[in-house]
């Protein structure tokens, strides 16, 4: 049995009753993508010049990471 991952559902949905296309990014995406500053910061003020080769990856998942706790807390209101 796979785990569903809650995406949050989209981010900017489509109001339009008739209108079919695409909804754009989900939720997740959007919150990951608005923490993505902030730990970037975090990141570069915390490092002491030796920058590993898949910092990138960490960062990202970090975000990931962050969005996904957010949507865990919306959901307990």
């Amino acid at each position: 049995m796979s785990e569903t991952l809650n995406n949050g559902g989209p981010a900017f949905p489509v109001v339009y009753p008739d209108w079919v296309g695409h909804e754009g990014m989900s939720l997740r995406d959007y919150l990951a993508a608005k923490m993505l500053g902030a730990a970037y910061h975090s990141f570069w003020t915390l490092q002491s010049g030796q920058v590993p080769d898949n910092w990138r990856d960490g960062l990202a998942q970090e975000c990931y990471k962050m969005a996904d706790t957010m949507l865990r807390v919306r959901e307990q209101k």
